[in-house]
Parts: structure tokens; C-alpha cells; sequence
């Protein structure tokens, strides 16, 4: 029987591996059939995720989001020693439950880089040529705050609807 969802054959990358959505995500797709590259701050965190792959071909990349503008040619060499990518899913994330008035712009600077700057970045990096295979697909992990908003979260809400709204563009 086809399955439509089937990933045999692909590499996907996957940031924020190394728990929650992240995680998950790198787990369901080393069960639909893709190699999937783990991407994460933490080696020992990331190697747990990867003791929990099914198949084999799977890679871990120790890589900080925070260095935005060193993204595309690290994406660039990975597909090199890696071959190309199939798809990108974005779920590296910070969150903070902060008041406006406690808000500092080194608050904005470090939400802003990860939750939106390495989006974009990183799309950037994947459609450098010979990075991306010919059908490949990008997915951004936002927030129903986002949307809708919460006391507490101006920050994590305004970044992500900012990708939403780049992901609509």
C-alpha cells in the first residue's frame, strides 16, 4: 500500500532537536523513512534524540541559532557533506513570561534572533543552489500566541507573529 507520508530516500533537518517539538518531529521522521540531520546546543541532549531514530543516516550538528548570520554557508556545508536537503523544520524557540515594563532590548535582541533571524536565515541557507533537493518543503514552528496574544508574552507574541507573517510572504 503507497503512504503518502512516506520519507524514504530524504534528509530533513531539524533544529531544536534536542527536546519537546523538536524532538518529536526528528522521532516522526526517522519513522517515516528520512535521515534526519538533529540540530541543538546540547551534544549529550541531541544524542539522546538520536538514540530514539529508527534507521540509520542520521546526523547531529552542535549549532547555536544566536550566530543568524553564519547560518547559510553552515547549511551550505552540511549539504555538501551530507547531500542535499529535502526539507527544514524549524523548532528551535525561546519563550520568556515577561511584563513590558521588564522588557531590556537585550530581551528583544535575543528572542528576536532566535524565534525570527534564524527563520529566516535559514531559509535563506536552504535555497542556496545545490543545498535544497528539487522538491524539498520548510516548516516554522509558531504559537497560537502569535495570534492571539497573552499578558506576559508581548515579546514571544510579537516574534511570533512576525513568522507568520514572513512565512506568509
Amino acid at each position: 500500500m503507497l503512504n503518502p507520508m512516506d520519507m524514504s530516500g530524504r534528509r530533513v533537518m531539524v533544529t531544536g532537536a534536542s527536546a519537546g517539538i523538536g524532538r518529536e518531529t526528528s522521532i516522526l521522521l526517522s519513522q517515516l523513512g528520512a535521515s534526519v540531520v538533529l540540530v541543538g546546543r546540547d551534544p549529550s541532549r541531541l544524542d539522546e534524540t538520536k538514540a530514539l531514530l529508527q534507521g540509520s543516516g542520521h546526523r547531529l550538528e552542535r549549532y547555536d541559532l544566536t550566530g543568524s548570520a553564519d547560518i547559510p554557508g553552515w547549511i551550505k556545508r552540511i549539504a555538501e557533506e551530507f547531500g542535499s536537503l529535502s526539507g527544514l523544520v524549524h523548532c528551535a524557540g525561546l519563550q520568556m513570561t515577561l511584563p513590558l515594563r521588564g522588557i531590556q532590548s537585550l530581551h528583544i535582541a535575543r528572542i528576536t534572533e532566535i524565534n525570527l533571524t534564524a527563520a529566516i536565515m535559514l531559509t535563506k541557507g536552504l535555497s542556496q543552489r545545490g543545498v535544497h533537493a528539487a522538491e524539498s518543503s520548510i516548516v516554522f514552528m509558531s504559537s497560537v500566541m502569535g495570534l492571539v496574544g497573552s499578558p506576559g508574552r508581548s515579546l514571544y507574541s510579537a516574534t511570533k507573529g512576525a513568522l507568520v507573517g514572513m512565512t506568509r510572504s
